[in-house]
């Protein structure tokens, strides 16, 4: 039976929180540490960071995906699914100790510069908590509660070191010692809870083959996506300098901040749907992705218009006047909200469960070639307008790859609701029209009012139309606040 919409719903919540949170924690550290130890420190531990981060790529393999699908089909049999986290833990490990080997060789033949060594060790550490951590478990049994109180925590002890311990300029390697904590922290109380969830046993009959060609494969992805979206920087950095990058990178950060709280479904209903496609259900899995993709792109479209209005002041808020170039590229940006949305579903919700991996590979492959030739042919002309543009269309081709994938398996898109574009463009007529005539100089004070003026007017059109996705959520906040509205 498939599992009920107010489960679906509490997880989404939870999942939120934790997107939210991963979020504000680096807005609300990062202003007070950037003057603490100035742009030495920052650049150093970021640079260390973001050189660890391939290494990692390679010892988690795609187990943040495929983790998920794999845990979910046996969670209903505790014997299945303590073998089946062996294997895949097994594969991770020694994933995990070439990875390091290879660190070790590229650190000792002195590719690194000796000035960031001792930072580079320390978020290696982060390497095998993430391996340990299994996080994929404890999504595919749908303990979202659990991950969001645990995030709070170490989140908020997080900040209260960062604020204690980081006051002067030599603190940086402090900094990267609580940066790490503040997500190993969190793998290390996942490691020690997971024996509520699996038996501490050794098998004899381990199965490594039927895991490591979807990892494999998952792996992939995230060598081609990441590829394809460092690409655009580089690309962009050659062509037209750092200037243009930094004006770019402003508006990817806010699209990347509401691409998070938009696909963050994804994740939570995939245990499901494999369930689902396991036991043959294939009416609930459609009932269950039709569901999610209208939630999806009602969200998008709600988040799109909105923003579509207030993008000048958002941009103003988180990186000044500098930054107004960035005004335009946002609004660009924006529209990838609705194609990466809906491919979430096409990709992460349809042909994954499907065991499609491999052409799940192949339209991000294409998303990805189609973004290197435009950004080859228009940077020069258009500069990073040209990078924007490249990224919707990247993203548009990833998702009608997906829908034909899709047809060839037998298995159409969900239909969707009109109401929610109705509303998207209706409301923003309406408020931009506002906005117009009554113009508010403070950003901040703006953003609320506008926004207020738009929330209050899709609501109350949304109750008119008869509108679903906002009346259910609107019916699960009464509820949880104790108001039941008559005969509803």
């Amino acid at each position: 039976m498939i599992m009920s919409q107010k489960s679906i719903k509490m997880n989404l919540v939870m999942n939120m929180i934790v997107t939210i949170l991963n979020v504000i924690f680096p807005l609300i550290t990062f202003p007070y540490v950037s003057r603490v130890l100035g742009p030495t420190g920052t650049g150093a531990v970021s640079y260390a960071a973001s050189i660890v981060s391939y290494f990692s790529i390679f010892a988690l393999l795609g187990v943040q995906t495929y983790g998920i699908k794999a845990c979910a089909e046996v969670r209903g049999d505790k014997e299945a699914l303590t073998k089946r986290v062996q294997e895949i833990m097994i594969l991770l490990l020694c994933s995990t100790m070439l990875s390091y080997f290879a660190l070790f060789v590229v650190i000792k033949r002195g590719m690194i510069h000796a000035f960031y060594e001792h930072i580079v060790y320390i978020y290696a550490v982060g390497i095998i908590l993430q391996v340990i951590g299994m996080e994929w478990l404890y999504k595919a049994l749908e303990e979202y509660r659990y991950i969001a109180v645990r995030s709070i925590m170490i989140k908020t002890v997080s900040i209260v070191l960062m604020f204690f311990l980081i006051r002067e300029k030599q603190d940086y390697p402090m900094y990267a010692v609580i940066n790490v904590f503040a997500d190993g922290g969190a793998q290390i109380l996942n490691f020690l809870f997971s024996f509520k969830h699996i038996k501490i046993k050794r098998y004899q009959d381990y199965h490594f083959k039927v895991h490591t060609g979807p990892l494999m494969i998952f792996f992939l992805t995230n060598v081609v996506h990441l590829v394809y979206t460092n690409l655009d920087i580089i690309m962009l950095e050659h062509m037209k300098g750092t200037y243009q990058v930094g004006i770019y990178n402003m508006a990817l950060r806010i699209e990347n901040i509401l691409l998070s709280m938009v696909t963050a479904l994804g994740v939570v209903v995939l245990p499901q749907l494999s369930v689902a496609i396991k036991e043959k259900r294939y009416d609930d899995f459609q009932k269950l992705n039709k569901k999610a993709l209208n939630y999806t792109v009602a969200i998008a479209l709600f988040f799109i218009a909105i923003f579509e209005i207030v993008a000048p002041e958002c941009v103003n808020i988180l990186g000044g006047t500098e930054y107004e170039e960035s005004t335009l590229l946002f609004r660009i940006l924006l529209f990838t909200l609705i194609m990466a949305g809906a491919a979430n579903i096409s990709g992460l919700q349809i042909l994954i469960p499907l065991g499609k991996e491999k052409q799940f590979l192949l339209s991000v492959a294409g998303g990805a070639l189609v973004d290197f030739v435009m950004n080859l042919i228009f940077i020069e002309r258009l500069g990073n307008k040209a990078t924007a543009f490249s990224t919707v269309t990247a993203e548009l081709v990833v998702l009608l790859l997906q829908l034909w994938f899709m047809k060839r398996n037998g298995m159409p898109m969900p239909r969707l609701s009109v109401k929610p574009l109705f509303l998207a463009v209706l409301c923003f007529l309406t408020v931009g029209f506002v906005k117009k005539i009554v113009p508010i100089p403070n950003p901040v004070f703006a953003c609320i009012v506008f926004g207020t003026i738009y929330g209050l007017m899709w609501l109350a059109m949304a109750n008119l139309i008869k509108e679903e996705i906002t009346l259910e959520i609107q019916r699960t906040v009464l509820n949880k606040l104790g108001v039941r509205k008559k005969n509803g």
